[in-house]
């Protein structure tokens, strides 16, 4: 009887150890070539997903040219105020020191480059041509307020030729920068170098006016 009861445990202990045998499967054989293959396939995009870019013709040299002006209008007459805050100082706000007179033309240049972290992030996100209506027409609103301000009502020209030009200023300088490099990639230096001398010719240019 007793050898009977340690035959079946026997028997049993080999069925226990067959089974746990048989789930275990051998490791596979790491194909290294494969592995290769899809790491350069996530490195290295085809050549299909990789943007293209005109570098030249007629859209691509229109943007430009349209980039151009927009500084011109923009940062150029930023760059002039000079020539504002003489007439100012001198005529229209003789009741304020030139530093309190600095703080509009200084309050330009902060929001001009200021608003590029709200209007990068909307260029990103495709709203571009948002961006570009709503400067446009907030020029125009900043210019014909100012003409209506009055003489010695500092906050007036603060308020119209400072917060509101600048402001205007600040929602197409990134993105008129931002635009041109969808449009080149071997000449970007270029037409980036065209489209940022638009600045420089209007400072000069708007200095020359009376």
């Amino acid at each position: 009887m007793a050898l009977s009861a340690t035959s079946h445990l026997t028997a049993v202990e080999a069925h226990v150890s067959e089974s746990d045998n048989s789930t275990l499967s051998p490791t596979p054989d790491i194909d290294l070539k494969d592995m290769k293959r899809q790491v350069e396939e996530n490195v290295y995009p085809a050549e299909e997903s990789v943007p293209q870019f005109p570098d030249g013709g007629f859209w691509a040299w229109s943007t430009v040219a349209g980039a151009f002006l927009v500084q011109y209008c923009t940062f150029g007459y930023i760059n002039a105020f000079g020539v504002y805050q003489d007439y100012y100082v001198r005529i229209y706000l003789t009741h304020y020191t030139p530093s309190t007179i600095g703080w509009i033309g200084g309050m330009q240049i902060f929001l001009n480059f200021g608003m590029g972290v709200v209007t990068g992030r909307l260029f990103d996100r495709g709203y571009f041509r948002y961006l570009m209506a709503t400067s446009i027409v907030l020029h125009a609103i900043a210019l014909f307020m100012l003409s209506l301000s009055h003489e010695n009502k500092y906050y007036q020209v603060f308020l119209t030729n400072g917060v509101a030009f600048g402001a205007a200023s600040g929602i197409t300088y990134v993105p008129s920068l931002g635009i041109v490099s969808h449009y080149f990639h071997r000449r970007r230096a270029l037409a980036l170098g065209i489209v940022s001398s638009g600045s420089a010719l209007g400072s000069n240019i708007l200095n020359l006016l009376p």
